[in-house]
């Protein structure tokens, strides 16, 4: 991927990383951590995994990581995904399973990590809501709903873990989201916030006590395609909260039910329901915010970073492939989580495979750069120094480079380093890898005896 991506809550990406300062929030007079990346999605031993992990989800409390997997070191395979829970502390991984065929997606854990609300199915997805302490998942469906509702969708989850904002629907155009509903876990039952008759409503968000449901609704308008509400369940009022945005999009609703986060005409806004006034407070595209609508991951012009809504203070930028959920923002924006194919945040990340990996920074005016790790690449093949120098690298994929070093081209790739050129064609130079490092392209005087396995005089423009 060439750009930072906002993935929805459905989408299964390639790979997942976890940002994640620490467990406790410093004192004031505290230094700040330096910054650290940690890989997330390994086993308790730290082994990596040979498969992709995605839709990372983190616990307020920066203490529980939610994720998606097709590795099958972790018992999953392509097409039957695995729905995992890390300890961030102790490193253990638990298994969320419903059984066999299921698909799973959109993990959201509430601020104590102790319940995981998601969505999974075998042929069509519905909500669950999994307790850690039961170890059970149960799904979440309201009695004798009206129409004709075949699929449903988690949407969000209240802090203390208490509400689930939920929809179903069916496969007919534009009804996938046709009835938004809330369960209240204490009482068992599920409330109708939001009929057919509203409009389909991709995404909706619970305040902390539940009484306060914001959400989008989709107009069928050209000029005005999408809406924001918030429904006060205790009234019955539903109040619209983008009135003169244009087309706008719910971010979330902060705990206390007292503001709304939506994006429109490109940037972030803060509605107060309180004054009824909305205010501008980022540009570009906002992926998450903490439940104090204080700290957000917002996609600008200098990259996605986590930014202090308040300050202006801002993270280091993450890698151009991070794709980023709306669960990725813990407490003060201290543990972020998103998933990239960058091989070069953590030592050992040899997988080949898009990983889970923990970020935590100090947010500053002037952020240093996120941790990566430098690799000496010009060794020899059984990776000691050359003993003569080495020069003019060319980097193809997946650390693909080829250099040139004592009049010979060696390519460094996945199978090892290997020299390009026969040893009768000196002086050897200039050579430029294939995304793959099975071939090479470089110049080097004309011998007809040299064959190479690894090149051509076609394979410069091959690659």
């Amino acid at each position: 991927m060439s750009g930072v991506a906002r993935v929805s809550r459905a989408s299964l990406g390639a790979a997942l990383l976890l940002a994640l300062a620490g467990t406790a929030a410093p004192s004031a007079d505290a230094a700040p951590r330096p910054p650290l990346v940690e890989r997330v999605s390994t086993a308790a031993d730290g082994t990596q995994a040979d498969g992709s992990s995605n839709d990372a989800a983190i616990s307020a409390d920066g203490r529980h990581a939610a994720f998606v997997s097709t590795a099958p070191s972790f018992g999953c395979a392509h097409f039957t995904p695995c729905l995992l829970v890390k300890d961030l502390a102790g490193g253990g991984v638990t298994r969320i399973d419903l059984g066999s065929g299921y698909t799973y997606g959109s993990p959201m854990p509430s601020a104590d990590g102790s319940r995981i609300a998601f969505s999974a199915g075998t042929r069509f997805l519905a909500p669950y809501l999994y307790d850690r302490a039961t170890g059970r998942a149960k799904r979440l469906w309201p009695e004798n709903p009206p129409g004709s509702n075949e699929l449903g969708r988690v949407q969000s989850l209240s802090p203390d873990g208490t509400h689930v904002a939920y929809t179903i629907g069916n496969r007919n155009g534009s009804e996938n989201f046709r009835l938004l509903y809330v369960r209240d876990t204490a009482t068992g039952t599920d409330e109708l916030i939001s009929p057919a008759e509203e409009g389909d409503k991709p995404g909706a968000s619970v305040s902390g006590d539940g009484e306060r449901v914001a959400y989008s609704v989709r107009s069928g308008s050209e000029e005005d395609p999408a809406d924001v509400f918030v429904k006060d369940r205790a009234t019955g009022e539903r109040t619209q909260v983008d009135t003169d945005l244009g087309a706008a999009f719910l971010v979330r609703i902060t705990a206390d039910g007292r503001r709304v986060l939506l994006e429109a005409e490109g940037g972030l806004y803060v509605h107060d329901l309180g004054a009824g006034t909305s205010r501008r407070v980022a540009e570009g595209t906002t992926s998450a915010v903490t439940a104090d609508g204080r700290y957000a991951v917002v996609s600008g012009a200098d990259g996605t970073r986590v930014r202090d809504l308040r300050t202006g203070l801002r993270g280091a930028a993450l890698p151009p492939s991070a794709q980023v959920m709306e669960g990725a923002l813990a407490d003060k924006g201290r543990a972020m989580a998103f998933s990239s194919t960058a091989s070069h945040l953590v030592p050992g990340d040899t997988n080949a495979e898009s990983d889970v990996f923990v970020f935590s920074g100090p947010l500053r005016k002037n952020p240093a750069p996120m941790p990566s790790i430098t690799e000496r690449i010009s060794t020899t093949g059984d990776g000691q120094q050359r003993p003569e120098a080495s020069y003019d690298p060319v980097m193809g994929a997946d650390k693909v480079v080829a250099f040139t070093s004592d009049d010979n081209v060696f390519v460094n790739a996945a199978g090892g380093i290997g020299q390009v050129n026969s040893g009768t064609q000196k002086p050897a130079s200039e050579g430029t890898p294939c995304s793959s490092g099975r071939m090479v392209g470089y110049a080097a005087p004309y011998d007809p005896t040299a064959v190479r396995a690894s090149t051509s005089a076609t394979a410069r423009s091959a690659s």
